[in-house]
């Protein structure tokens, strides 16, 4: 089974609108390699990044599962919208473990998250299993939107931050998904069209 951890990082939460894909980091399961995909790269203008959803979705076909932070609901949903928005096919239809699912089911507590129940965030569940690349730093909007806005050097520099910064979340996920491994009674594989 050909597995891979992979996170997406947009411009904005909402898949229509100012909402589209900025870049891929996919991390094969067992390998130190990166396929990082970016939306600057492969010349896509703001809201129409065909060439990196076409990309997205080329490689991570290749993988029978997929594994990932909120993915379920956030990441995959994403792909799939913006696939249909620019008229894309969408093929993908893999097995996912999702990280943050599998944190909530094992009952482990954290901080509060506002609400009074335990944080799930990528950022909470490092820290919890004290996982030493803890250099998961915030996204802040100024510098985010310089990855879309900002003409030549400045939007390159912005550009690698953020892809820095999807490249650490990756790596640190999948530490914790061997974390959860050993305590997910359930693993809640799911197949996602």
């Amino acid at each position: 089974m050909h597995c891979a951890v992979f996170d997406i990082e947009t411009s904005a939460l909402e898949a229509v609108g100012a909402g589209f894909m900025i870049c891929v980091v996919i991390k094969p399961l067992f390998s130190d390699k990166l396929i990082t995909l970016r939306y600057d790269k492969l010349d896509c203008k703001p809201g129409k990044e065909k060439a990196l959803v076409e990309d997205t979705i080329d490689n991570l076909s290749k993988f029978d599962l997929l594994i990932g932070h909120n993915i379920k609901s956030f990441d995959i949903n994403y792909i799939k919208s913006r696939a249909i928005q620019l008229g894309v096919p969408y093929n993908l239809s893999p097995l996912v473990y999702d990280t943050k699912d599998a944190f909530k089911r094992t009952g482990l507590r954290t901080v509060d998250n506002g609400f009074g129940k335990p944080s799930a965030s990528l950022a909470m569940v490092i820290d919890f299993f004290d996982i030493d690349v803890q250099k998961k730093y915030p996204l802040y909007p100024r510098q985010h939107w310089k990855t879309v806005w900002q003409e030549g050097k400045e939007r390159s520099k912005a550009m690698t931050h953020l892809v820095e910064h999807c490249q650490t979340d990756v790596i640190a996920n999948e530490k914790v998904y061997w974390k959860l491994l050993e305590i997910d009674k359930v693993w809640g594989l799911r197949r996602v069209k």
